[in-house]
């Protein structure tokens, strides 16, 4: 008998990804700074720190990791809330 059922939306039901991966990718075009998605990949299904460090070995250790961050987020909310999440 089942119980019970896990659902793992994020990125499988909705392309929530495609929405992270453009808002990087604008805010690194904003910075100068080379962005694809080879690079983007590399920080899927990481923890935050994992992620900042990835980016600080990548970019340098004057990366400013938690401030685009912060932005990043701030800018998915807003599309979220204009356009929805793509199926």
């Amino acid at each position: 008998m089942i119980k019970g059922a896990v659902f793992d939306m994020d990125g499988l039901m909705f392309d929530t990804e495609r929405l992270v991966y453009d808002n990087w990718q604008r805010m690194m075009d904003e910075i100068g700074l080379p962005y694809d998605i080879e690079v983007f990949k590399q920080t899927v299904g990481r923890r935050k720190k994992e992620v900042e460090l990835f980016y600080r070995a990548t970019y340098g250790n004057d990366f400013p990791y938690w401030e685009l961050a912060g932005k990043g987020r701030a800018m998915y909310v807003r599309r979220v809330k204009q356009e929805g999440i793509p199926v």
